[in-house]
């Protein structure tokens, strides 16, 4: 048996471990492009979440929203699940950045129920996660 018949496997080469290095950078550059989306994602919605809960009016109105918030959020959900091959990449970091302000908007009544500080401090912890 020859190690080309090893799953239907190459035989190493320094060309084959070039291509899989390529290949390696290649990955990492991409997900580091992604964790820095969701900590800036998350970053956002830690911001609006306290903007919101600094004002009594903008408070009385997330409470007074919070259905159609939710309900807002799970079509964007949908809507982005379904079109998002369709999009165009610019279309598609706005729908983001859109959907990580909603949440902000949305969980800000959260800081009635928790403190303000532990909440933001969720959020930017896990924001910390994606870029670590």
């Amino acid at each position: 048996m020859s190690l080309q018949d090893l799953n239907g496997a190459r035989p190493w080469s320094p060309e084959a471990e070039l291509e899989v290095s390529a290949r390696t950078q290649l990955a990492a550059r991409f997900m580091n492009q992604v964790f820095a989306w969701m900590a800036g994602g998350l970053v956002l919605s830690g911001g609006l979440a306290l903007t919101v809960a600094s004002s009594e009016s903008l408070m009385a109105a997330a409470l007074q929203l919070s259905l159609p918030l939710v309900i807002v959020q799970l079509v964007v959900v949908l809507a982005f699940s379904a079109l998002v091959k369709r999009m165009s990449a610019t279309v598609a970091a706005g729908a983001f950045l859109f959907y990580a302000a909603l949440t902000g908007v949305t969980f800000a009544p959260l800081l009635l129920i928790y403190t303000g500080a532990s909440v933001a401090n969720v959020f930017f912890v896990t924001a910390g996660t994606f870029t670590a």
